[in-house]
């Protein structure tokens, strides 16, 4: 490992190799309307890199980008909602000669963050003018930083939750975008995740850091996690034995990045997470580095408080404010189009208190509902499309952005679900299969999580005597709440065999589960071989 916290570029004309996110963000904003080109004349290639301090990816299409916009805890105000909304209208157009994406969408991902695709440099500095106006930001929301700030969608709404923890999203926020030694300059990516909720719902030991609700000598905190992830080398976070109290979280942040920064790996791109630095360290030891950093004595680990459930947000739901309550509603792979959110911002704002929440489930809350007006917002033409009483697939599908925008993606995710649950959910119609988890991924990175879901698909490539073809690896029985990420059951199966295969296993499911016994339960006490049968080619 390469120790230190010096991640320098040679550096270039315009952006120095000391530049972070706002220095970044003010060349881009310099640079005006002259648009890529003219920053690859005046830098070169390498220079596109730097964009992502500031939320830009350059995409597949020549002279487009993807902009990531960064929403802490998933929380927004419907104005807030409305002009992003607004800027997916006006500046995510896709070019004439592209039909196979919807026109001026966009995507709730699974940090609760939302993203835009078809930008072109030039549009940056209105959009970005448009968000500082409502306080809403893309930095940091890219490349080797503290990535957004994941917390329950619901925080200060949940009637069972320890504590309302949306005050620390954002200090903790607030520290890392104007800390950038913390912030950016990472080794790689860091993900934090916290809550006050029962539910596991951040997905806390998928996170390079995650604080979860304890109690420790009558006193009201967090245990600590660290060192989680998914991608090619999936490591569930390990408990770090470490308790704080509210106001102790930021310094505990601080010292779990500086650790990462002094032993974190600089060159190895590929394999240089935080949960590496902890394998490598071992518990113990990360556990020591970490609390020498700390400016407070460190405290072994509290009661955990969190029941470990998964709650999706979806339906209507009581919320802890009387006469209250909270619309969740199922957005398919989280794609809308800008001007449906406009239309969710005005029903936040004409039902609600104003709230719009994203969730890590590519879905949106509206929140502050008065209980006689839910139905009537239930009835609302935009809830006919994301319905707070979807089916089972329509519920539970997840996807990643993918193929035609990701460079890495193999094929498009996000229409492999929609296809496969509109399916199943119309050949199932009228059965309960319970909660059933699928996610799609475009490729190993699995932004789409699909280890962690009851069925999960990974896009790859095979080939047969003459040419490559697209295929997906099937993985099954993966469940956070059981300590459980999934086991690859197929591998390399052909698309169609896939909606086939699943139809018919979930079938034999129906006919041959124990009662309450859920997919995922089912799955597990079936051999590899059983499972692989239902996708393989007769």
């Amino acid at each position: 490992m390469v120790s230190g916290s010096d991640n320098t570029e040679a550096t270039m004309s315009v952006f120095e190799a000391a530049d972070g996110p706002g220095e970044v963000l003010s060349k881009v904003k310099e640079y005006g309307s002259t648009g890529r080109s003219s920053l690859i004349l005046d830098e070169g290639e390498s220079a596109i890199g730097k964009l992502r301090l500031v939320g830009v990816y350059d995409d597949r299409q020549e002279g487009h980008f993807m902009l990531r916009i960064r929403v802490p805890g998933g929380r927004l105000n419907w104005r807030q909602a409305e002009v992003i909304g607004e800027a997916a209208e006006q500046f995510a157009i896709r070019p004439d000669w592209e039909r196979s994406t919807p026109q001026q969408f966009l995507e709730i991902t699974t940090r609760q963050d939302i993203q835009l695709h078809w930008i072109r440099l030039d549009h940056l500095p209105e959009i970005w003018a448009r968000l500082e106006e409502v306080g809403v930001t893309s930095l940091q929301a890219c490349g080797d930083t503290t990535r957004n700030i994941t917390s329950c969608p619901v925080a200060g709404l949940d009637p069972h939750e320890v504590m309302d923890v949306s005050p620390l999203v954002q200090q903790m926020n607030r520290y890392v975008l104007e800390h950038p030694e913390y912030g950016a300059f990472l080794p790689r990516k860091f993900k934090i995740a916290i809550t006050g909720c029962r539910d596991d719902c951040i997905l806390a030991r998928i996170n390079d850091l995650a604080f979860v609700p304890a109690r420790r000598d009558a006193e009201v905190g967090f245990n600590i996690y660290g060192g989680g992830g998914l991608s090619d080398y999936p490591r569930l976070a390990s408990d770090l034995d470490l308790f704080v109290t509210p106001e102790e979280v930021v310094s505990a942040l601080k010292a779990s990045v500086q650790v990462y920064k002094d032993f974190g790996d600089y060159e190895n791109k590929a394999v240089n997470r935080f949960r590496r630095v902890v394998e490598e360290l071992g518990i113990e030891a990360t556990r020591r580095e970490v609390a020498e950093r700390l400016p407070f004595a460190a405290r072994s680990a509290g009661e955990e408080l969190s029941q470990g459930s998964r709650h999706d947000h979806v339906g209507v739901h009581a919320q802890r404010q009387p006469g209250q309550s909270y619309v969740g509603l199922a957005v398919p792979v989280g794609r809308m189009r800008g001007q449906e959110m406009i239309e969710a911002a005005r029903l936040a704002h004409t039902y609600g208190d104003g709230g719009v929440r994203l969730t890590q489930r590519q879905n949106l809350v509206i929140t502050g509902v008065a209980n006689e007006r839910a139905e009537a917002l239930v009835e609302e033409p935009l809830l006919q499309k994301f319905t707070p009483r979807p089916a089972t697939f329509a519920r539970s599908v997840v996807a990643c952005t993918s193929s035609p925008f990701c460079k890495f993606g193999i094929l498009p995710a996000k229409e492999l679900g929609l296809r496969l649950s509109s399916s199943l959910d119309q050949a199932f119609a009228g059965n309960d299969l319970g909660s059933l988890k699928l996610h799609v991924s475009g490729c190993k990175a699995s932004c789409a999580q699909v280890q962690i879901a009851d069925v999960g698909l990974r896009a790859t490539l095979t080939k047969d005597e003459d040419s490559l073809y697209e295929a997906v690896d099937v993985s099954m029985g993966g469940s956070l709440g059981d300590g459980r990420l999934a086991e690859w059951v197929a591998l390399e199966v052909p698309v169609p065999k896939v909606q086939q295969g699943l139809h018919e296993l979930l079938t034999v499911y129906q006919d041959q589960r124990a009662d309450s016994e859920t997919f995922g339960q089912y799955v597990r006490r079936l051999d590899q071989a059983t499972l692989r049968s239902y996708f393989q080619e007769v």
